[in-house]
């Protein structure tokens, strides 16, 4: 299986992903600067199916718990039973 690997330099690059998203049949991942629930919102709102933390796991080990907890969290506020639900929903202006 082909894997689309998305890096979004400081959120400007969120349409493009969500572009990218809707252009290809592969899943595709959000990498690059996520530290938290709302850094990974972001990319699977925009059209990542899954998103990689990287470089802030030597920064704050606990940074999966704490992301993980935030997006668990926000799901039961929002009543989401999946985060598929919310990937690829970034509507872009024209």
């Amino acid at each position: 299986m082909m894997t689309l690997f998305f890096w979004a330099q400081a959120r400007r690059g969120m349409p493009a992903l969500a572009a990218a998203a809707q252009a290809v049949s592969i899943p595709v991942i959000g990498i690059g600067g996520i530290g938290s629930a709302e850094d990974a919102l972001e990319f699977i709102i925009a059209g990542a199916q899954a998103v990689q933390i990287g470089t802030m796991n030597f920064v704050r080990p606990s940074v999966w718990a704490e992301t993980f907890q935030g997006l668990k969290e926000y799901c039961q506020r929002h009543g989401i039973r999946t985060l598929s639900e919310l990937s690829g929903t970034l509507v872009v202006g024209d």
